[in-house]
């Protein structure tokens, strides 16, 4: 299993081992619990393989539609091979790829030991001087930033192949398949079976049909957990890998058809998020396990309203994997997240200064509002609807199209949001909000597992709130999705006075964290190398700072040459400052936006003018 903070990357995390194992010519069944989390993760696998031909995306009515839809396409030949395929060149890439990282690490290796001559203790003595000549880079001996460049281009072309190898396999099996008479009936069988409408005939029907075939034709399946058997039959060890994501919020008793079709599972989600919702009873419960003579200690540890798939699973495997890398928030909006439910294991991969300095990552604002008796607070909407109105004039005039959505953690806000603001600013806007900039308004379990750029949030709790209101928002779960859904902002409306909040008061805690500066302080390195180069980097006019980290990974100089920035690490300095930063953590860097190059100082020591050079290609 993996699990992971808001932001990590689990829906990519489980796309790319669904790929993975499609490209072996194995085939998955992943099991989301919503039609949005099954549509976030088809889209995912399509992004990362290039083609939509490996997916199926069934379950809902609609999607069974466009299955049908499918179906018809492939049996009408219109996916047939032209017969223009190209041979991939994957085997070469890849290996061309792995001598040219080996190398490259044996350069970084060279660049350490050559520092010592370089940047010697004191004055430099004539072995020093002697180390300096024997050690210098020639005319023809590619720099390490040169390397590290091709290393990126060689990871491109990589990848890029590894798709067009992957969509190049799959259409000549699906070819190969369609040929034959037996893959066309058992298709014809299937798209019949899904017609139908009892579901006593439709179980039948799926029963009779050869499903290894099907799973050859369509390798990844995404089907909802409350569709899995309306379109799979009920087979044991079907697939060779089942995924359940989102497994906090599925019971264990849900997820027995889908485990059941698998030979293995892969389980991923966030015990930190919402948990799953069951309205059975405790009375109930008790009497079944008397009926059925279920033990004590197996009461506990298969509750059906207390233990989710997560937690069962965290309990039954040792294979447990923790996603660290938080890609999504801005660190002013996730810090208090990571310090509170994540004891600050995050890797914050935003940790760079906006490029729009005057953008605010908080806003709050506080509202003379109090709740009805219906549990609405109206002044707050009103409010939140003077704010859209504004942000969505200021979008208009910028010619900018970014996402927005209203979260409030109570039913009552939410259902009552459309009503006050169509009044406010008028339903065409209102309209033009939805369709134009993806405006939802949900409370936090509608917001599972979605982001925006921009949130809104309405808090609809004030100070004479009876204290069992306050307890619902700061319920754990609730709390964690609400307050990490913003990728760039987070605007606030509350009718509470924050001094008048218990002192271990989550709200409070929160409120008092987005008002701090978050920003990581710039510490200087003292490296005369660090320094040098900088000043140096300076005179060509652009921006240079020393002593960044990202991600938790020390920056020497972060360089921005006015839009595009790039990361130096001078390498082969004395001390902690010399250390070199590994191949994987520049990829990582690479994945956050930023690449990053090393410099070595006897490649700066001799020759300058050229590092200068390359730094100048790199930004352009």
């Amino acid at each position: 299993m993996c699990h992971g903070p808001p932001g990590t990357g689990k829906t990519f995390t489980l796309a790319a081992a669904a790929i993975e194992h499609a490209a072996r010519g194995e085939a998955v069944l992943v099991v989301c619990r919503s039609p949005k989390a099954s549509d976030v993760m088809a889209k995912a696998v399509e992004r990362l393989a290039g083609t939509d031909l490996l997916t199926l995306r069934t379950g809902s009515k609609q999607a069974v539609g466009k299955l049908r839809d499918h179906i018809d396409l492939l049996l009408s030949r219109a996916y047939e091979n032209d017969g223009a395929a190209r041979k991939s060149d994957l085997k070469r890439a890849t290996k061309i790829l792995g001598k040219e990282v080996r190398e490259f690490e044996g350069q970084l290796a060279a660049a350490m030991r050559s520092g010592k001559w370089f940047d010697p203790e004191g004055e430099p003595r004539w072995w020093h001087l002697l180390g300096q000549w024997w050690d210098r880079p020639g005319e023809s001996t590619p720099l390490l930033m040169e390397v590290a460049k091709r290393l990126v281009e060689l990871q491109r072309e990589r990848m890029r192949e590894a798709k067009e190898h992957l969509a190049e396999v799959h259409a000549r099996r699906l070819e190969e398949l369609l040929r034959e008479q037996w893959t066309r009936g058992v298709l014809k069988k299937y798209r019949m079976a899904l017609k139908r409408k009892a579901s006593g005939a439709w179980e039948k029907e799926l029963a009779a049909i050869d499903a290894g075939t099907l799973l050859s034709i369509f390798p990844i399946w995404i089907v909802e957990s409350d569709d899995v058997h309306r379109v799979l039959p009920l087979q044991e060890g079907l697939f060779p890998l089942v995924v359940m994501d989102e497994a906090s919020q599925c019971d264990l008793a849900s997820a027995i058809p889908a485990l059941h079709r698998g030979k293995r599972a892969l389980i991923a989600g966030d015990p930190k998020q919402l948990r799953t919702v069951s309205f059975l009873p405790n009375h109930r419960l008790v009497d079944l396990c008397e009926r059925h003579a279920i033990s004590e200690k197996d009461r506990v540890r298969f509750h059906f309203r207390d233990v989710s798939l997560i937690d069962a699973a965290m309990d039954a495997s040792d294979a447990v994997h923790f996603l660290c890398e938080h890609f999504r928030s801005r660190p002013e909006l996730i810090a208090f997240s990571n310090d509170t439910f994540y004891r600050s294991k995050l890797r914050l991969m935003r940790e760079l200064p906006s490029e729009e300095p005057t953008a605010v990552a908080a806003v709050l604002q506080h509202v003379e509002g109090s709740r009805d008796a219906s549990g609405v607070n109206r002044r707050e909407l009103e409010q939140v609807a003077a704010f859209l109105r504004e942000w969505y004039g200021e979008q208009q005039r910028a010619g900018t199209k970014g996402s927005i959505g209203f979260l409030s953690p109570f039913r009552a806000q939410v259902d009552a949001f459309e009503n006050v603001v169509s009044e406010i600013i008028g339903r065409e806007t209102l309209a033009s909000l939805v369709s134009d900039h993806e405006l939802v308004a949900a409370t936090a379990h509608g917001f599972q597992g979605d982001e925006r750029d921009v949130m809104v949030l309405s808090l609809a709790v004030c100070d004479d709130c009876p204290a069992a209101t306050r307890r619902f928002l700061e319920r754990e779960d609730v709390f964690n999705v609400s307050i990490t859904r913003a990728r760039d902002r987070v605007v606030v409306f509350h009718s509470v006075t924050r001094d008048r909040l218990p002192g271990d008061s989550l709200l409070a805690g929160w409120l008092a964290s987005l008002e701090r500066d978050h920003r990581l302080a710039v510490e200087d390195p003292a490296c005369r190398w660090v320094t040098e180069v900088g000043d140096r980097l300076r005179k060509e006019g652009w921006s240079c700072e020393s002593g960044r980290s990202v991600g938790g990974i020390a920056v020497d100089l972060l360089v921005d040459g006015g839009g595009k920035r790039l990361a130096i690490d001078v390498v082969g300095q004395r001390g902690r400052a010399g250390e070199r930063v590994g191949l994987r953590e520049q990829l990582l860097l690479q994945r956050a936006g930023l690449g990053m190059v090393p410099l070595g100082i006897h490649e700066w020591r001799t020759d300058p003018e050229r590092c200068v050079e390359v730094v100048r290609g790199y930004l352009k």
